[in-house]
Order: structure tokens, then C-alpha cells, then sequence
């Protein structure tokens, strides 16, 4: 599958907000409700969920303030969703036990979208023009 990278930089950045800003409300409001059915603990989902409204803010700021040199600025947040994946891996092995498959599936869909959503960034931030 060949990603189209004619998005403009800009719808890029929007692009990574609304994707943060759903996975902070699936974190953080509704995975917490239905942490018996998921096995991750709440304070982990928050964590998660405190990071991902850290990187909407950060990509909404991209989008608003549009600057001129872009490139660096979504490298940025390409490397900060790569870290969040890795950090994420990380407490998916930890709390494995603890997990329903209905929570290993939220989270490898999860990943699936965001190591996406990273290959997309990178290569958009590399690409010329």
C-alpha cells in the first residue's frame, strides 16, 4: 500500500491532534470505566492518556501557529509517537497477565494506527516541497 504524502504539512499537524484527542478520551474516560473488562489499571491509563492531550496540544499549536520551517516540528511529534508506541509496548508486556484479549486488541490496534500515522509523519517530513 503506497501512502499518499500530498497532505499539506499543516492538515498534517490537525491530522495528529484529532488522533490524540481520541485516544486521551479513549484512555482516560472510557477504557477507565471498563478497566474489568480491559486489565489495564487506571493509573496507567491515565498516564497514557496525559500524554497523548500532550501531544494534541502540541500538534494543535503546529496546526494554528503554522511555521514556516515545519519539517522539524513534525519530526518532533513522528518521534514523540514512536516513543509513545515504545512506551506503550513496554507497559502492554508489563501488565500482560493482568490483560483481556479485549485489552491486547485495543492496543495493537492502537499501535497499528499510531506506527502508521509515525511512517506517514516521517516520510511527509522528509519528502521536498
Amino acid at each position: 500500500m503506497k501512502l499518499n504524502l500530498d497532505l499539506n504539512p499543516k492538515n498534517v499537524f490537525l491530522l495528529d491532534a484529532c488522533g490524540a484527542v481520541v485516544s486521551a478520551a479513549m484512555l482516560g474516560l472510557v477504557l477507565t470505566t471498563l478497566e474489568s473488562m480491559i486489565g489495564m489499571p487506571s493509573p496507567v491509563l491515565h498516564k497514557l492518556a496525559i500524554a497523548a492531550c500532550v501531544f494534541a496540544m502540541y500538534s494543535f499549536l503546529c496546526f494554528w501557529r503554522k511555521p514556516d520551517n515545519w519539517r522539524p516540528f513534525l519530526r518532533a511529534i513522528a518521534l514523540a509517537n514512536f516513543c509513545y508506541c515504545i512506551y506503550t509496548i513496554i507497559l502492554v508486556n508489563s501488565h500482560y497477565d493482568a490483560l483481556t484479549a479485549l485489552g491486547v486488541s485495543y492496543f495493537v490496534a492502537e499501535l497499528i494506527v499510531i506506527f502508521a500515522l509515525v511512517t506517514f509523519e516521517w516520510k511527509r517530513s522528509n519528502r521536498h516541497g
